[in-house]
């Protein structure tokens, strides 16, 4: 994840650098699109990772849910 946030930023200094420092639009276009699938990349990973964390909850979830209902038949149980 960090090395893909490392070349997104490095792909855009050398974007940015070549558009304000260079006339050739063919660097402009290489940095551009190496910018454009590292950003991809990211957004497609931390979209992996908000799954991950919501599958995490549901989990927790039902660790309380089970819990929950081991109390209510222990109480049944005293009753």
């Amino acid at each position: 994840m960090y090395i893909l946030i490392y070349i997104a930023v490095i792909s855009a200094y050398f974007f940015l650098t070549t558009l304000f420092f260079s006339w050739n639009p063919v660097w402009w276009h290489i940095a551009g699109i190496i910018f454009g699938i590292s950003v991809l990349l990211i957004s497609i990973n931390l979209h992996a990772d908000i799954a991950n964390f919501r599958a995490f909850l549901i989990e927790i979830e039902s660790i309380f849910k089970t819990l929950r209902e081991a109390e209510k038949a222990d109480e049944a149980k005293v009753s």
